[in-house]
Order: C-alpha cells, then sequence, then structure tokens
C-alpha cells in the first residue's frame, strides 16, 4: 500500500504510513478491485499522480523552475523529497549540483578575497592566518565542480554502502545521489560572509538527512550513522589525495618519466 503524500510502501493492514504519519485509509477507499474514484485502475492512477508531482526542476526546468526547486527544498524538505523520483536520470539532479555548489564557491572565494586580509589584520593575527593570494583563490574556484563532484561520489557511495546494510528496504545508488544533489541548495547562503558557510553546511547537512531517510525509507538515526561515516571517509581520500598531490607537486615520488 503505498503512502499518498510521501509515497512511502506501507505493509498491508497499518493505518497510517510510519514515515509521514498520513492516514491509509483514503488510499484503499477504491475497494479491492483496484480501481481510484475516478474509475482508473491503481496502477494508472499512481502513474498519473506521479507525473503530477514531479518536482518543479525535473518537470520543466528554467530559471523559475531552479527558484521554485531551490525555494521548496529549503522551505518544507520533508515534502519537496517526497514529490523526487528516486528512479529517474543524472541529468537534472547533477546539473542542480554542479550549480549550487560552483556559486557556492565562487561566493566564498569573492569574500575571502575581498574581507579575510582585513578581518585577520584588525584580529593581529596575520602570522597565524595566511591569506591565499587572488590567483589561488580563482584557481580554486575553476577546481570547485571537480572537487564537488569527487565529494558527491564519496558522500553517496560511502552513505549508500551504509544504508544499504542497515535500511530494510533501501534504494539503489541512484537514490542516494539524487538525495545528496538536491540537498546543495543551501549553498547558496555563502553570499552571507562567514555566517553564511556555517549557515550553509547545517542546512545542507539536514537536508541530505531528510533526502536520504526518504529515498530509502529508513531511520534518521541510521541516515545520521551513514552521513558520519562518509565524513570521516571523505576526510581520508582528501587527505590522502593532498599528500600525493603535494608529493608530485615537490617532486619525491618517483613517477616514472618518458624517455
Amino acid at each position: 500500500m503505498k503512502c499518498p503524500h510521501c509515497g512511502y510502501d506501507a505493509d498491508p493492514g497499518q493505518e497510517e504510513c510510519p514515515l509521514c504519519g498520513t492516514p491509509l485509509e483514503e488510499a484503499v477507499e477504491g475497494g479491492e478491485a483496484g480501481v481510484d474514484a475516478g474509475g482508473r485502475d491503481s496502477a494508472s492512477a499512481e502513474t498519473a499522480a506521479g507525473a503530477r508531482e514531479l518536482t518543479p526542476w525535473e518537470a520543466g526546468g528554467g530559471v523559475g523552475a531552479l527558484v521554485d526547486t531551490w525555494w521548496e527544498s529549503l522551505s518544507n524538505p520533508e515534502g519537496f523529497f517526497s514529490r523526487v523520483d528516486w528512479d529517474g536520470g543524472w541529468e537534472s539532479p547533477l546539473l542542480y549540483y554542479l550549480l549550487f555548489m560552483v556559486v557556492g564557491a565562487g561566493l566564498g572565494s569573492l569574500w575571502s578575497a575581498l574581507l579575510m586580509p582585513a578581518f585577520v589584520s584588525a584580529l593581529g593575527v596575520e602570522n597565524l592566518v595566511p591569506t591565499m593570494s587572488g590567483s589561488v583563490l580563482l584557481r580554486q574556484f575553476f577546481l570547485s565542480p571537480f572537487r564537488a563532484l569527487f565529494s558527491l561520489a564519496v558522500f553517496a557511495g560511502a552513505a549508500h554502502l551504509v544504508l544499504v546494510l542497515l535500511a530494510d528496504r533501501p534504494r539503489r545508488f541512484l537514490a542516494s545521489g539524487r538525495a545528496l544533489c538536491y540537498a546543495a541548495g543551501p549553498q547558496l547562503l555563502m553570499v552571507v560572509p562567514f555566517l553564511g558557510g556555517l549557515a550553509a553546511v547545517i542546512w545542507s547537512a539536514v537536508l541530505a538527512v531528510v533526502g536520504l531517510r526518504t529515498a530509502h525509507r529508513t531511520s534518521t538515526g541510521r541516515v545520521l550513522g551513514a552521513l558520519f561515516l562518509a565524513f570521516f571517509v571523505y576526510v581520508a581520500f582528501s587527505t590522502v589525495w593532498g599528500l600525493v598531490v603535494q608529493g608530485a607537486l615537490a617532486g619525491s615520488l618517483p613517477f616514472p618519466t618518458m624517455r
């Protein structure tokens, strides 16, 4: 029995959805023959409802749909993720993810270039907190799409592995990736200097929890455990990659040369 609000596949006989609490009595009013109030069979009604409830970004695209999707994901995450098509493709969520991650990285680099030197000087800690040059910040901005894809792959992969083991009815990896892609909207909060970055991290984490919980029909505690593990895996991968890059730049690694 599918919940008419969030799409959760509840067990037969349950009176309300265990995920969102919506009463399930209305879902069976059409009778045992699988016919809804409008005379359509349940499969057709479910397909029509799924098409009708797509998120704005996936339903039509465009700037207006992007803004509507961003606002809905931030203001009503449970309602938003209940409308996500977990079996859809990668194109729409990846584009959404990269747009907000790159914009967030650009805003962070801008504030670092304009405000960080004055802030460090006012605190008198110039010797403790090195400031980055404009060329370094610009290089970081251009590398931000690749860093964002790396983060997505590591977080989604590690979190999905844990949820496959813990969730009762997990969906495939695509669902994990789509949930994390649509959790990137708060990166736009980087428009606020300093505090905006903290708010973006916290609210993105909230959206990731809600998205993964809805996608895999599991508990908040299991999702939090999966994300904590994913964070440590990400730190480990980033540390190893940083050491490899630094060693390569310093010429200390025995890379083979072409003759």
